[in-house]
């Protein structure tokens, strides 16, 4: 199991507890839905002059780089602290 997929699972399992777990299919369902809609739609139906000034209405600015190398030791030692924690209860 990849990392990734334990942090959605706890995600959703910390959340449960204020939102229905039984709607996230609706909602993961119905935005797929309106991706595949609005991606053909923009192909096939759309003329092309038209189709390339469909803009988002808020644009996003990720960062080019994922991490900044000098948090990666902060994130080392709290992995260090939760892996000691871990053995910890573990032996007892």
């Amino acid at each position: 199991m990849s990392l990734y997929t334990i942090a959605v699972l706890y995600g959703i399992e910390s959340t449960s507890r204020f939102f229905a777990v039984r709607n996230y299919w609706r909602a993961f369902f119905a935005t797929t839905c309106s991706a595949l809609i609005f991606r053909f739609a923009n192909a096939a139906i759309i003329p092309p002059e038209i189709a390339g000034t469909i803009t988002a209405y808020y644009q996003t600015y990720f960062p080019s780089s994922v991490f900044v190398v000098e948090e990666l030791p902060i994130f080392a030692l709290i992995g260090y602290k939760y892996m000691l924690i871990y053995f910890i209860i573990y032996l007892n």
